[in-house]
């Protein structure tokens, strides 16, 4: 007997007379296309189980058939059903296996499941399904394709400036994760919600299965990934791995033998307590086990600082960084074209689209300071393209409205995806969950905090369910269903709750004090709350116009630039008052150094009209002011004056310098008026066309070789401008004023 006849009278034909279809099928379906649709299953599974090349079939292949078998039966033998599609790839992919067993050969065995294995770590890692606001169809993305690589700063040892990274004396460089990878066997990674750490795993997981990893590992790196909220137990041995990953036991003995094995541990917080610190231990004897073994992993701050670090010894201590200008472009340029390459069929077209897409984002994006501010990590970048993508390809310049967007993308289409249809927070709309955090921020604001315990927030959620008509008992639910899903409120350590982003902390109490705005007039002298005011501006029912009389009522430098962020923000204000706001403005401006330029950044819109008008009228020493202000804010107009003062020889002795944001070129110190001019065309050719040609045209032929080092317009208008230096030349321009 023939493998065909003996599968088809062992294994086939006993299934499918064991299936009844009567009482178990549509009935309205004619017998005839019934009869027809169970001829053609019966063939489907039969041609399955030939394909493998083995005569016989596995008790647990054979169980389950005779489930799928009879659900099909349910419904009517449909030709689209998944299940059958899918035993029909495993069955074509099980053949080589089988060819292998029948020849004899261990080795031959072993690289076939080696082979299934990596297969289906590439599978599951090397692609992210994309979900956003008014999204009707799927869109996968190759992570390969739109992951950007992510930069890190050593954790030990390091004492940070709480003014911020571009203050902090001594702070380590920025240093790409692969060569972080290179130099360390042993990192922890830490990152907040939404930096990137499981993206990253996935990253170096996928481009190891498919042996493309680039790093200093072996060229048949086999990685296995802990994914740590999966787990019931950690008692790591190769055993435990095996059956966790669903791996052949020999698969991972050959790996750990041959010192191919990378571990990747993700999420170590994500453990309770006890389960972490038996991860923890087990990690540590394991990796003794086994000194040669790269391994990661990444975990958010956990418990008091320094505590994740000191349970890891040995291991090398990182935080991944925030997204650079740079990397966020890059970042859109990649999603932008992956997520159209995925709805569109033609390429061409697709590309097109893309660019055009990305052009105009990246445009919103330098010129507008609330959304550079939203645009510092993975998550928060993906967000931004997600609502501008499906908001008819724009972004809201309305910064209430922008936030809206965001917050709706956060907790109405990427929760109904994850959260459980029994989910208490699955029966609360947008708008709900939006009320419900915006209790949990308001006290938060009021207290000067950023950080919030977890009967906290249930305590706060339980007063105000009952006025949503659910019960107070859903409280604990639901924020136990929130934790890491929402990307608004997320569990930054265990028991303790934050904002994803301080900016959405602030909208939300926006929301909640908008309609009392007495009640924000208490808080005018107090700067912790006037992002709170100026938002509040912007959320219908709030009185704006009093706000901003009574801002206006004082001659406080202070008090001006917040007259001026709340009609920034205002949906509706008279004219007369925008015409008082703009007076007082020109009242206190110019900027009077760097960081005031980058202050009056946030309110460019409103500013950089002003500045223009009245740039030319300047001091030299105000002029060079101005022009700090200009390079961080985008404002096409101003280039025909740039063009004019590219000639202006006259010289500041404030301390400004110009210096590139890479290298060793030398800086310029104290520049002339026309090379600060140069130098904003410079960083306005980088996103705007207008400025580029006026680039070329203002760009005298005679700058020095320091000047043309330090601005590198090569990058931008060609090698016809390219520095005689020897060497190769950064692939990115950048450069910086400070």
């Amino acid at each position: 007997m023939d493998i065909a006849a003996k599968i088809e009278a062992t294994v086939v034909r006993p299934i499918f007379d064991s299936v009844q279809p009567n009482g178990r099928r549509d009935q309205s379906l004619p017998d005839v296309v019934f009869s027809n649709r169970r001829a053609r299953a019966y063939s489907r599974v039969l041609d399955a189980l030939i394909s493998r090349g083995a005569p016989t079939v596995p008790k647990e292949l054979r169980v389950r058939l005779e489930s799928m078998v009879e659900n099909w039966c349910t419904q009517s033998f449909d030709d689209a059903f998944q299940p059958i599609q899918e035993l029909e790839i495993q069955c074509a992919r099980e053949r080589d296996l089988v060819v292998a067993q029948e020849s004899g050969d261990p080795q031959r065995v072993l690289d076939v499941l080696e082979s299934e294995y990596r297969r289906r770590v590439a599978a599951r890692f090397g692609s992210t399904e994309l979900r956003g606001i008014q999204l009707n169809h799927r869109v996968i993305l190759d992570l390969d394709q739109v992951y950007v690589p992510l930069h890190l700063d050593e954790l030990r040892g390091t004492a940070r400036s709480q003014e911020g990274p571009n203050f902090a004396p001594g702070l380590p460089r920025r240093t790409p994760v692969a060569e972080i990878v290179r130099a360390n066997s042993r990192m922890l990674i830490v990152g907040s919600p939404g930096s990137g750490k499981s993206t990253l795993v996935a990253y170096l997981a996928s481009r190891c299965a498919v042996g493309k990893h680039g790093l200093s590992w072996p060229d048949r790196a086999l990685p296995f990934v802990i994914t740590v909220r999966e787990i019931k137990d950690a008692e790591l041995s190769p055993e435990w791995l095996a059956t966790q990953l669903e791996v052949a036991l020999d698969v991972v003995r050959a790996a750990l033998a041959q010192q191919r094995a990378v571990l990747l541990v993700d999420g170590l917080d994500e453990a309770p307590e006890e389960l972490r610190k038996q991860l923890v231990a087990s990690l540590v004897r394991f990796a003794g086990n086994h000194p040669d073994m790269p391994t990661i992993v990444t975990s958010r701050p956990a418990g008091s600082p320094g505590e994740v670090e000191a349970r890891l010894p040995g291991y090398g201590s990182f935080r991944l960084a925030d997204l650079t200008v740079e990397e966020v472009n890059e970042f859109i340029d990649k999603w932008c074209f992956a997520a159209e390459r995925s709805a569109r069929s033609d390429s061409t077209e697709a590309g097109k689209q893309a660019s055009a897409a990305a052009k105009d984002l990246k445009s919103r994006i330098a010129r507008s300071r609330p959304v550079q501010r939203i645009a510092v990590n993975p998550l928060l970048a993906t967000i931004l393209c997600v609502v501008h993508r499906f908001l008819g390809r724009t972004i809201p310049e309305h910064r209430v409205t922008l936030y809206e967007k965001c917050t709706d993308a956060l907790l109405y289409e990427w929760d109904r995806a994850k959260f459980p249809e029994n989910a208490a927070v699955g029966n609360l709309d947008a708008d709900q969950k939006r009320a419900l955090l915006s209790v949990v921020a308001t006290s938060l604001q009021e207290e000067h905090e950023a950080e919030i315990s977890e009967p906290d927030v249930v305590q706060h959620f339980a007063a105000v369910l009952p006025q949503m008509g659910r019960p107070q008992e859903d409280a604990l639910r639901i924020v136990r269903e929130i934790r890491d899903r929402s990307g608004i409120l997320v569990e930054c350590r265990p028991g303790v709750f934050a904002f994803s982003h301080l900016t959405f902390q602030e909208y939300l109490t926006a929301l909640a004090c908008a309609p009392r705005s007495g009640e924000l007039l208490a808080h005018l002298g107090d700067p912790w709350w006037h992002e709170v005011i100026a938002l509040a501006c912007g959320v219908p029912g709030c009185d704006s116009g009093g706000i901003i009389r009574t801002l206006l009522q004082s001659q406080d430098r202070e008090a001006v630039f917040l007259a001026a962020k709340c009609l920034d923000a205002a949906i509706n204000v008279p004219l007369d008052m925008r015409t008082q706001v703009e007076s007082a403005l020109d009242h206190i401006l110019p900027p009077t150094d760097i960081f005031d330029a980058l202050k009056f950044s946030e309110i460019g819109l409103l500013v950089a009209p002003i500045l223009a008008r009245r740039l030319m009228t300047y001091k030299t020493g105000e002029k060079a002011q101005s022009l700090l202000f200009f390079h961080s804010f985008i404002y096409e107009p101003i280039i025909p004056i740039l063009m004019q003062m590219v000639t202006d020889n006259s010289q500041d002795d404030s301390g400004i310098t110009i210096a590139p944001d890479v290298g060793d070129s030398p800086k310029i110190r104290n520049p002339t008026v026309g090379e600060l001019a140069i130098t904003v065309l410079c960083q306005m050719a980088q996103t705007s066309e207008s400025a580029r040609r006026a680039f070329a045209l203002a760009l005298p032929r005679n700058l020095s070789k320091q000047f043309l080092d330090i601005l590198r317009p090569w990058e931008i208008l060609g090698d016809s401008f390219r520095s005689p230096r020897r060497g190769k030349r950064p692939s990115t321009p950048a450069r910086s004023i400070a």
